[in-house]
């Protein structure tokens, strides 16, 4: 049960489990150490001088990884040889929104490292998948988006006034 204040008047909420199971992770950063060649996050230019030799190269350490079933996408860095950057909506990447979802961010993490790995051709060792499984990632940012129901106007008004000077 949720319960707040609003004027000196104690307000209780008894939506509070259904707005509870509302909340869900948003986007999340993190990384990863799993092994894998560099190469395959390269994007490769090639610019052809109009009058000239010179054909610069430009290289990028980051790809888009697109789920085949939901048609999302999260962005993935490769920081070193052993090293993934992932950012995006793991909700959105998995099930094609991020309006619900499991509140277990350990099952959420481990299926789209599946997909990501699958999709790139990563192949971990056992050492490596070891550590996944056990947790062993960098978590560098979580949102979170919840609902909070107000009871009125009023409420409303004053949930905001609260949120705002944070």
């Amino acid at each position: 049960m949720l319960s707040s204040s609003l004027n000196g008047k104690k307000i209780t909420n008894t939506n509070a489990d259904h707005a509870e199971e509302k909340a869900v992770f948003d986007t999340i950063t993190m990384i990863v150490q799993v092994t894998h060649e560099r190469t395959r996050f390269d994007t490769i230019t090639l610019n052809k001088a109009n009058n000239g030799p010179s054909h610069p190269v430009n290289r990028s350490n980051r790809t888009t990884v697109k789920n085949p079933t939901t048609g999302q996408s999260l962005q993935v860095r490769s920081l070193s040889n052993d090293e993934l950057y992932i950012d995006g909506s793991l909700y959105k990447f998995l099930q094609g929104h991020n309006i619900h979802g499991t509140r277990d961010l350990k099952a959420l993490v481990l299926e789209a490292l599946r997909i990501i790995f699958s999709v790139i051709g990563i192949q971990p060792t056992d050492e490596e998948q070891e550590k996944i499984n056990n947790g062993k990632i960098k978590l560098i940012r979580v949102d979170m988006v919840g609902v909070v129901l107000a009871i009125n106007q009023e409420h409303k008004i004053e949930l905001f006034k609260r949120i705002k000077s944070l």
